[in-house]
């Protein structure tokens, strides 16, 4: 579930807070009531008064407060009652103290207007008011306590199966807990540093960030979106207003504002907001995103908020966050259905306070090393009660995390402990060459994936050939910036085209029932060897060295379930020959990046900028100083990126310009990319067919735009629905002399530039892509229009 809200900048050195620790403390607990209903009251703000100390009661009425020994006054306020104070006095031991609160006197429900709704007037001063908040409030730290719980309706996911629930209820499948301090500077940059984190055992690499939406900001980032906030500079282009009612705090009137986005297919919040009267402060919101704002896979997103008044050292006031609480609910398929939980609480602010200089750089998140607490310290000093249920999923999961380490569990891989794994898919295979083909094979990744190794061992039973092939893969130092691989083998390649992921799967499929092959294929048999290195961000250098002996393949069955008296297709000869090759390149990205340290040795990367990255290639195979069988030189260079101008305006392109000279083999030529099968992804030429244009010159450019959500109905398995452009355009040259020498003569160039156009529609039944593409050139006979489709969010 992607709810990931953007942050800026910054880090602080370690030893900064190295010597942090906790004094002994004690809690001050209890329940915060309704005095004239007892019901208990969600959401109350308590604060230790003359501090900027506090925190909020769950959605239970439960509060905590974890202080030291001493005496103090609680101030405790919710809107529609009166505030109250409490005194509390702590020795040696924790202090239960229940509050009451009375309701206010001023409350209405429906105000009836007959000219221009005063719900304007009031936000009108409520945006004045923001803007003179923002402009004093230069930068400012806080502690903060965040809590996030999810929830699937898949229990056998979490394997902890309760044969007895008959509720049908969503079970807990994760829980995340954090303590964390956060810097904030003018205009939009921030930091975290998580002192202290809590996952369950099924939750890889996950912290509980406080997920600070702050409703003053002009933009509320979710996703890729940046969404209006109610009370933005243009906020009267984006949302109506209609005052509901009043209620008050202490003797105060709040006023209650419904806000409804004007529009279906921008990004934008609808629900309420409550201004206070006579300063005109936003105090609380209670807010959803409509259909075109929510993340995929994402149904319903609410963000309810509140706000207090907290003091700088020179007495002025600012109405900051106490809390935020975020509900998220979504599905996969319409079966797969989560909810997620976010609770958030802020205190201890220091406004107007500067941090240490070593703090902002491009580190935004620090996880300070030994930051995991145990349960014993979350039971200490944890803000929130951890319920019953929480407990029992706690244990389940953490008994689960112990069995995984050394079970044996089956899918479409096997599974063995938690670093080993067997593809299942790759088990078996047919095909033309090698007919029917089994293999066994083995992969290990390690803690944070940093070194992988995978080999395998398989035998063709018609081409009687026994494969091998070995791959090693190591990232190293801090910034995982050095990455080296090595792959040793004797397999078959595909002419023209890397391995994809399920490639064999989809092959076997149209071979045993259709006995059509997807492609041709060669024996190789050697090994390569690369290493890339990333001295700045900018710029990542890599070599290669290549040594592998080509052969021809030769069909060699005839087999298939249907259509025997079809005989399959030809697979063309090769150049037999030897080809050893060296090249070198390199990478340039002058993207702006910004950095995550997980605390264990792991750093994450992403970037702030979208502008386009270059990539340049040059490698050579000599006859006379690499003994190679080829004398070929190898240029590169490719041109790819992404960019997101607004809601309708988010491409995806790539152009690519590839020559190689000297004396090319058939099976070095270069080619356009045609889609193969299901798998091989986006950017590609979709009405062209496999191997019908190759060269030892190509140009190729590949755009596609994706428009968004375009179904404006509520309907399960269509909300995620979204419409893709593309448009492709590339040209081949094949010189006379490497076509002549070419013992295959069904090769050909383009006829000047070839060009298609289409559409797509993405995320059918949330996992399937359909495409439509119409070619502008070059056509063929019956072949002119194409519909494919693929699956996306396999590739992710």
């Amino acid at each position: 579930m992607k709810l990931i809200i953007k942050i800026f900048i910054l880090f602080l050195l370690l030893n900064i807070f190295s010597t942090y620790a906790y004094n002994q403390t004690h809690k001050i607990y209890g329940k915060i009531y309704d005095l004239k209903t007892n019901q208990a009251i969600s959401y109350v703000n308590i604060a230790i008064l003359d501090s900027n100390f506090g925190t909020t009661s769950d959605k239970n009425g439960d509060y905590i407060l974890n202080i030291k020994k001493g005496f103090y006054n609680l101030s405790v306020s919710h809107i529609g009652y009166f505030s109250d104070t409490a005194s509390v006095y702590v020795e040696d031991k924790d202090i239960e103290r229940n509050i009451y609160l009375l309701p206010s006197e001023i409350f209405t429900e429906e105000i009836r207007v007959e000219a221009e709704d005063p719900a304007y007037e009031i936000i009108t001063k409520a945006i004045q008011y923001k803007k003179k908040f923002k402009e004093n409030l230069k930068e400012y730290n806080y502690n903060a306590f965040s809590k996030f719980i999810i929830r699937t309706s898949q229990s056998a996911l979490l394997g902890n199966k309760d044969e007895s629930d008959t509720t049908g209820g969503l079970k807990i499948l994760g829980v995340l807990e954090s303590e964390t301090i956060g810097y904030f500077k003018k205009p939009d940059t921030e930091k975290f540093i998580v002192k202290s984190k809590r996952e369950t055992a099924n939750i890889s690499r996950g912290i509980a960030l406080p997920l600070i939406v702050n409703f003053y900001d002009e933009r509320i980032v979710i996703g890729n979106e940046k969404i209006p906030g109610p009370l933005s500079d243009d906020a009267f282009d984006k949302y109506d207003y209609k005052l509901i009612g009043t209620t008050s705090i202490d003797s105060t009137i709040v006023y209650k504002i419904n806000v409804e986005n004007n529009s279906r297919i921008f990004p934008g919040f609808n629900g309420k907001i409550y201004i206070i009267d006579s300063i005109f402060a936003l105090i609380k919101t209670d807010l959803s995103t409509n259909k075109a704002a929510n993340p995929e896979y994402i149904n319903k997103l609410n963000f309810v908020q509140k706000f207090k008044i907290y003091k700088d050292k020179n007495d002025y006031k600012f109405w900051m966050p106490t809390d935020l609480e975020i509900a998220a609910s979504g599905s996969l398929l319409g079966i797969l259905k989560f909810e997620g939980e976010a609770f958030t609480i802020i205190s201890n602010y220091n406004l107007d306070e500067k941090a240490p200089p070593e703090v902002f750089n491009d580190f935004i998140v620090n996880v300070l090393p030994g930051s995991e607490k145990d349960s014993s310290f979350w039971r200490q000093y944890s803000p929130f009660r951890e319920s019953s249920e929480e407990k029992k999923a706690i244990l389940k999961l953490e008994k689960r995390k112990r069995e995984r380490e050394s079970e044996v569990s089956f899918g479409l891989s096997t599974r063995i402990g938690k670093n080993f794994s067997i593809n299942n898919l790759d088990l078996y295979h047919f095909n033309k060459i090698e007919g029917h083909y089994t293999e066994l094979n083995l992969s290990y990744i390690s803690d944070k994936s940093k070194y992988n190794i995978f080999g395998l061992f398989g035998y063709g039973f018609s081409d009687k050939k026994s494969k091998y092939e070995l791959k090693l893969n190591g990232r190293f130092l801090r910034m995982n910036n050095l990455s080296i691989s090595a792959a040793f083998y004797d397999r078959l390649n595909l002419l023209y085209y890397p391995w994809s992921g399920a490639y064999n799967f989809n092959n076997t499929v149209y071979c045993l029932f259709f006995k059509q092959s997807i492609s041709n294929m060669y024996y190789a048999t050697g090994y390569n060897l690369k290493a890339e290195y990333s001295p700045i961000t900018e710029i990542t250098f890599s070599i290669n060295y290549l040594q592998e002996k080509q052969k021809t393949a030769y069909t060699n069955t005839d087999y298939s379930f249907f259509r025997k008296e079809v005989t399959y297709t030809y697979n063309p000869p090769i150049v037999d020959g030897f080809n050893r090759k060296i090249g070198f390149g390199f990478d340039i990205d002058v993207n702006k990046y910004k950095f995550i340290d997980w605390g264990n040795g792991d750093i994450s990367k992403f970037s702030e900028t979208s502008f386009p990255k270059i990539k340049f290639v040059y490698g050579y195979s000599g006859k006379k100083y690499l003994q190679s069988n080829f004398e070929i030189r190898d240029y590169l260079i490719e041109l790819r990126g992404q960019n997101k101008i607004n809601r309708f305006i988010n491409f995806t392109y790539r152009g690519i310009y590839h020559e190689l000279t000297g004396d090319v083999p058939l099976q070095e030529l270069l080619y356009l990319p045609s889609a193969i099968d299901a798998y091989i992804g986006p950017l590609r030429f979709k009405s062209m067919n496999y191997l019908e244009f190759v060269g030892n010159k190509i140009f190729y450019f590949n755009i596609e735009n994706n428009f968004g959500k375009f179904f404006p109905w509520d309907i399960t398995l269509l909300n995620n629905l979204n419409l893709i452009g593309f448009i492709s355009l590339g040209r081949s040259f094949l010189s006379e002399k490497n076509f002549n020498a070419s013992p295959y003569n069904a090769i050909k160039q383009t006829d000047g530039l070839y060009a298609e156009i289409g559409f797509g529609i993405d995320k059918i039944f949330d996992l399937v892509r359909v495409d439509f593409c119409w070619r502008l050139s070059n056509y063929s006979k019956g072949n002119n229009f194409t519909a494919i489709f693929f699956f996306p969010v396999i590739l992710q």
